[in-house]
């Protein structure tokens, strides 16, 4: 089995359903692997435009979106995206590609420090020097992105490396995260402002599925809500109105 084919089967063992990008000849043994497999390859035509696809993945399901693109100003055409992801807590997981390591008869065309680029825009974010760091790579860098405060991460593969036998590795097993619980006391004080008459709650979500909970709470303690999730997504807020259980509410202000 080669490396590329192991770094595929980590994207599977994280659930991983699409890859957004703009491949080249760095990624060409990762896109064989990813042709024979589950996961989905959407080719843009631009690497911008993939990073802004993934990172809104991410901020929608709360898994990491994976954004794919080349070496040299393939990778540098992604910053922005990744920075989109990183200050707006989206979990994202960026992979670029590079020249061999060990016998690159190209030069320094194209070169550029894409790990020493991305260190300032990502929670962590490394080359990957040999096979059998894969698994460890790959779990790492989703655990990294998912993790509180989402964020982006970034992978660099080398052509050479994506070539190595990777023998009979394993992906890591893929670990449920839990959420850190709130401070009772916070809640308590939280407690206390709701309560408040003539209250205005204005909530920053990143995920839509929160939104019909945070409009049952409005209805229940009648104030106005105003929800702020980057874009608003009017259909979403509609569909959580029309959802609403006015028998459970009725049994709740009881």
């Amino acid at each position: 089995m080669k490396a590329s084919d192991l770094f595929v089967r980590c994207l599977e063992e994280e659930q991983v359903e699409y890859v957004f990008g703009v491949p080249g000849e760095e990624n060409l043994d990762l896109l064989e692997s990813l042709r024979t497999s589950k996961v989905k390859l959407i080719v843009t035509r631009h690497e911008q435009h993939a990073a802004f696809m993934a990172a809104t993945y991410g901020r929608l399901t709360g898994r990491a979106g994976v954004v794919l693109s080349t070496l040299g100003p393939g990778a540098t055409n992604l910053v922005t995206g990744v920075a989109y992801a990183q200050l707006g807590g989206m979990p994202l997981v960026a992979i670029t590609g590079q020249k061999a390591i060990k016998d690159n008869w190209q030069g320094n065309f194209q070169l550029v420090d894409v790990v020493g680029t991305f260190r300032p825009l990502t929670k962590w974010n490394t080359s990957i020097v040999s096979a059998g760091s894969i698994p460890r790579a790959l779990r790492h860098a989703f655990k990294t992105a998912e993790n509180e405060r989402p964020g982006a991460v970034h992978l660099e593969l080398p052509e050479d490396v994506a070539r190595e036998d990777a023998g009979d590795l394993e992906p890591h097993r893929r670990v449920p995260l839990r959420r850190p619980a709130p401070d009772p006391k916070a809640i308590t004080q939280a407690m206390g402002y709701l309560v408040l008459e003539n209250g205005i709650f204005i909530f920053g979500l990143m995920l839509v599925d929160a939104m019909p909970l945070i409009v049952e709470l409005g209805v229940l303690l009648d104030v106005f809500v105003g929800i702020f999730i980057i874009c608003i997504i009017v259909n979403h807020v509609n569909r959580a109105f029309s959802s609403l259980d006015t028998r459970r509410l009725a049994t709740l202000k009881e």
